[in-house]
């Protein structure tokens, strides 16, 4: 591969620094790479190897805006010297956050009862928000127009352009290539299974991240078991390390010196199981140690309005772990991320289910101790980084027996890192990646 499209029409902090991250390795293993991403700030700050062109809009855009919002791309992409280092936000962002933090009222805590399991997620798309068949000819005829080896596309939807974008472009001779973040969604609703079959079946192959991810595929698809090719999510260049930030975090959430602070990062989701790890942190043997729910929560029927983490702040509230837990409403910039993962110590994925975590690899990239389940294949990622501990079920007991191993092996480990995992370098893992992709045949032209 010598050019390659990545489509991203999410552009969070999760694709989108994923997105990232591979961008920045193709484009440093000598790939010419641009990303067709979403009119996110977060993408807009990000300092890069490759060109952005923001066309993932509310809108579709015609060939002519975006033929020169390409142009306007790859020019700004000549005038940035190298990759540098990122610019999103800044290592004091998080007191700045605490300071606002410290100025709000307490929220009330409002739901009765909500220690239960469950609920599913919003929908996807409104009503009347279906995109129009002509909208995805613009984009497909001009990313023909350049030729590209590859069209890579990262989620599923790509709204607002119809969802027969891959097939225009894989009848301009490119090969289809599609990351299989999730194999199907955590928060399921109908039609999910035929609308991931459509984009499985328009694609030459299909990454995932674990085997357990490429045998869930193959087993609910069997058709795309010959396109599957395996390879790892890597850990993140796009976090700096703030060496100093570990002192002033901890003084501002409250925790000592000797407690050992967990942190919860990123979205609460049902399958992300935060309610078992609530009740577990109230076992007498968990008394040292601080939680920390960093993030907002989605998915659930029983939330609470106006309040990103409010059903969690409810069953704290109920469970009497207000002195024990610090609720952190988000979502954080790149720096106060960082700040988060220097101040703490055990990095918990109690997960039910998964097709991957990155924030697993964000904890392994802060050289935290990863205390997990094998749900998604999270066991598969720890051949070379020993700081970890197995949670072989994923009840209360389970999670609390696992948070006493791990604190032990931290304060055993206190002054010390563990190692990185070298495979599980963006570098590295696109080295890998690239032969096996060029590999693959054209199996989208066969099937249409």
């Amino acid at each position: 591969m010598r050019a390659v499209a990545i489509l991203d029409p999410v552009g969070d902090a999760g694709i989108g620094g994923y997105t990232h991250e591979l961008a920045q390795a193709l484009s440093r293993a000598g790939v010419d790479v641009d990303v067709y991403c979403t009119q996110r700030p977060f993408a807009q700050r990000l300092s890069r190897l490759y060109s952005l062109i923001e066309v993932f809009g509310n809108t579709a855009l015609d060939r002519g805006t975006i033929a020169q919002l390409y142009v306007e791309a790859r020019a700004a992409r000549e005038e940035r010297p190298g990759h540098g280092e990122s610019s999103v936000g800044r290592p004091d962002a998080l007191d700045a956050y605490f300071d606002l933090l410290d100025r709000r009222p307490q929220r009330p805590t409002r739901v009765a009862s909500v220690l239960a399991d469950g609920g599913t997620g919003p929908a996807r798309r409104a009503a009347g928000e279906r995109v129009h068949e002509s909208h995805g000819h613009a984009l497909a005829d001009h990313l023909r127009a350049l030729c590209y080896d590859a069209v890579w596309s990262q989620w599923p939807e790509l709204a607002p352009y119809d969802e027969a974008l891959r097939e225009q472009c894989a009848a301009g001779g490119a090969k289809i290539v599609h990351t299989v973040h999730n194999v199907l969604p955590h928060e399921r609703q109908p039609g999910d299974v035929e609308r991931h079959r459509a984009v499985y079946r328009s694609v030459d192959a299909l990454v995932t991240h674990s085997a357990h991810s490429a045998a869930v595929l193959a087993d609910v698809f069997p058709d795309t078991a010959s396109r599957i090719v395996e390879s790892r999510h890597g850990t993140y260049t796009l976090y700096p390390r703030i060496t100093d930030a570990r002192d002033r975090v901890r003084e501002r959430i409250g925790a000592s010196e000797d407690a050992i602070v967990a942190l919860v990062f990123g979205v609460v989701r049902p399958y992300k199981n935060v309610d078992a790890l609530l009740r577990a942190v109230l076992d007498e043997r968990c008394a040292d140690i601080q939680l920390v729910v960093a993030g907002w929560e989605w998915g659930y029927e029983n939330g609470i309005a106006a309040d990103r983490l409010g059903r969690t702040r409810s069953i704290v509230s109920q469970l009497g772990l207000e002195n024990r837990v610090r609720l952190l409403p988000g979502p954080f910039g790149v720096a106060q991320t960082s700040a988060l993962f220097e101040a703490c110590d055990l990095v918990p994925l109690p997960y039910r289910e998964s097709f991957g975590s990155g924030v697993l690899c964000l904890g392994m990239t802060f050289a935290r101790h990863i205390v997990h389940t094998r749900a998604g294949g999270m066991d598969e990622y720890f051949d070379e980084y020993d700081a970890h501990t197995i949670l072989e079920d994923a009840d209360d007991g389970a999670i609390a027996d696992g948070l006493v191993r791990a604190a032990a092996a931290v304060r055993a480990r206190r002054h010390s890192e563990p190692a990185a995992a070298a495979q599980l370098t963006w570098d590295a893992i696109v080295a890998a990646l690239l032969p096996r992709l060029d590999a693959v045949g054209s199996h989208a032209a066969v099937i249409r």
